[in-house]
């Protein structure tokens, strides 16, 4: 039996900056997005658990030149 899916975008605000991001689910339901604001740059999980309840996990950016110490 073949298994379709419908590519649905989803949209949300990044809780640090408030750029709208826009993300696809994965097999097993997840969606995964690097916010495109370049002083930002967290990734963020998103998790469905519900019909009314989303758990978006927040993940700091990897460290870059601007988060660095002046030495």
């Amino acid at each position: 039996m073949e298994n379709s899916y419908v590519w649905k975008p989803s949209s949300w605000y990044c809780p640090n900056c408030g750029t709208m991001t826009t993300a696809f689910r994965n097999s097993e339901g997840m969606m995964k997005v690097e916010c495109s604001n370049k002083e930002c740059n967290i990734v963020m999980v998103r998790t469905d658990k519900g019909r009314r309840h989303s758990v978006i996990d927040v993940y700091a950016a990897k460290l870059s030149e601007h988060c660095k110490k002046n030495t």
